[in-house]
């Protein structure tokens, strides 16, 4: 299903969406229900966590971002990679 992390154990894909049946059994809030939330924080550290970071800036979840330079550093190169060329949904 193209899925690159989760958020709230709900599952992600790069672009954002989570419309997938594996999320009819999460047990944490949909990216809808997080938006009702005035203030958001998602914290990242380590490069490997970019893609699923990436996912969930394009769902909206969060309106505060904290992360080290090198999640940082690797989520600046896939916006400018992926944003060219974003890879197609299984």
């Amino acid at each position: 299903d193209g899925v690159v992390g989760d958020v709230c154990t709900v599952l992600i894909r790069e672009d954002g969406s989570t419309n997938m049946h594996l999320n009819d059994r999460a047990s944490g809030p949909c990216p809808s229900t997080l938006k009702r939330i005035p203030r958001r924080l998602c914290v990242v550290s380590g490069a490997s966590k970019a893609l699923p970071l990436l996912g969930a800036l394009r769902a909206g979840v969060a309106t505060d971002l904290v992360l080290d330079d090198g999640a940082a550093h690797e989520l600046l190169d896939l916006v400018h990679t992926r944003a060219l060329h974003p890879r197609p949904r299984a």
